[in-house]
């Protein structure tokens, strides 16, 4: 019988998958598997020229501080096994829609992905955004809201 844990996540991830593609009316997200000994991320993330490694958790109560913390640095360390420009952490709230999912990213991958220069006195920021203000952030209009519509 199937681990139901390793199924729930792999599950998340695909729903995710599937949001974040839906935005960008592309294939610019996959799900990726374990390379070796080193976590490289669940998902793999291309936007704006960059390339993120995505890490998702999926939880029935929103973790504490601590777990918070601990994911954060997970997403550091997968990050820097994948060799991408930066990391993203997903945290599902219970019982809501994907859309109303916590997207944090450190904020010296917000500065790449906005375009602007970081300032680095600012070593351990995270910024936090619904995963609809992230992915507008990196997308604009989410594709499917243009279908049936003609240009």
């Amino acid at each position: 019988m199937a681990n139901k844990p390793k199924a729930i996540g792999t599950a998340y991830e695909t729903q995710i998958t599937r949001y974040i593609n839906s935005w960008a009316g592309e294939e610019v997200c996959e799900r990726i598997v374990l390379h070796g000994n080193k976590d490289q991320g669940d998902l793999r993330l291309k936007a704006r020229g960059f390339t993120l490694a995505v890490e998702c958790k999926r939880r029935t109560k929103y973790p504490n501080k601590a777990e918070e913390q601990e994911f954060r640095e997970q997403t550091d360390t997968e990050t820097a096994n994948s060799g991408a420009d930066g990391g993203v952490l997903i945290v599902n709230r219970y019982r809501n829609g994907a859309e109303r999912h916590d997207a944090w990213v450190h904020l010296s991958t917000a500065c790449k992905l906005c375009g602007v220069e970081y300032p680095e006195n600012h070593k351990d920021i995270w910024v936090c955004a619904r995963l609809y203000d992230f992915c507008w952030l990196l997308f604009g209009h989410p594709a499917w809201e243009y279908k049936g519509v003609e240009q």
